[in-house]
């Protein structure tokens, strides 16, 4: 108790100290405090080679975590994340399985946070969704290295011993997201699809909260009990449905204070906002509080839904 009250009172004198400078500098220092408090933990520093078993093995480097598969012809790779990262996996490869190519990378979803350094790996084909087609065609980012083969919905592929269903989780996270089950394993790795006990930054972007529950009742349904996370830590089947459920969770909270409340332009805006954001918080508090992230992006998530549930997203 005496450290928080020492934290608080020195969050308050830092922040007297710059509006001294200059108050502007406030939401700044803010953001970048929120961010250093949640993504630097324990659990992210350093990186992790892990097996899985069975040729299956992944990769944490930071908060990012890559699928591996090894397979007689080469090596499969799901998610290259950043050229740090890929760089680094690339050597541990050459080390554990020498002489053996990265025969595939895999892109999950469109997005740069996990499409960047697959350069690195040299792989000898890459492969993502035909949807997403138009944002590689479009980037001008020299660390994405583009897909040689685009394919189609869900589908089946066989690496060595392995079957993975590549599930297309549709308009909910991104352009398309695929996850990937492995039925004999009972494992589903679930790019941006859920997070253990944690919430996903700054209100996760690009997302439709329909489709994104729809994806995660789907997902529910598999039969797994072991959840690889693509950041932060992994788990098993509750990271779904828990997800699931603060997704749910939030997006009723915020309808019903619609219903109480009305809509912005009923009320004063501030007060609107205050109220919503106020009894959302209030509702979740209690079941969510103690995950990691909630103190620092619970609030952009409730903006984020409420913005969501006016526009019907």
């Amino acid at each position: 108790m005496k450290m928080k009250a020492y934290l608080s009172k020195s969050l308050v004198i830092s922040l007297l100290a710059l509006c001294i400078v200059g108050c502007s500098s406030v939401p700044v220092y803010m953001i970048s405090w929120q961010a250093e408090s949640y993504f630097v933990t324990p659990d992210t520093e350093g990186k992790k080679w892990e097996s899985l078993g069975n040729g299956l093995y992944s990769y944490q480097h930071w908060i990012d975590r890559s699928l591996i598969i090894d397979t007689p012809e080469g090596i499969v790779v799901i998610e290259s994340f950043n050229e740090e990262m890929a760089g680094e996996l690339k050597q541990i490869l050459d080390e554990k399985f020498p002489g053996k190519p990265v025969k595939l990378l895999v892109y999950s979803h469109q997005h740069l946070d996990h499409t960047r350094g697959g350069h690195v790996l040299k792989p000898l084909e890459v492969i993502a969704h035909k949807n997403t087609r138009w944002h590689f065609d479009h980037y001008s980012d020299d660390e994405v290295l583009n897909p040689t083969r685009y394919i189609d919905g869900s589908t089946t592929m066989i690496f060595g011993q392995h079957r993975v269903e590549f599930i297309d989780f549709e308009h909910g996270h991104a352009e398309h997201l695929y996850g990937f089950y492995i039925a004999e394993e009972k494992l589903l790795y679930g790019p941006d699809l859920a997070f253990c006990e944690a919430l996903f930054p700054f209100g996760f972007p690009d997302f439709n909260h329909y489709g994104h529950v729809e994806a995660l009742d789907q997902a529910a349904n598999l039969d797994f009990d072991r959840f690889i996370s693509s950041h932060f830590n992994s788990g098993d089947k509750s990271c779904v449905t828990g997800t699931r459920d603060f997704f749910n969770d939030t997006r009723e909270a915020v309808l019903n204070g619609f219903e109480e409340h009305g809509l912005p332009s009923d009320n004063g805006t501030a007060k609107w906002f205050r109220s919503i954001i106020g009894d959302t918080k209030d509702a979740l508090d209690d079941k969510y509080g103690d995950w990691h992230g909630y103190d620092e992006m619970s609030l952009p998530f409730i903006l984020r839904q409420a913005s969501g549930a006016y526009l019907g997203f």
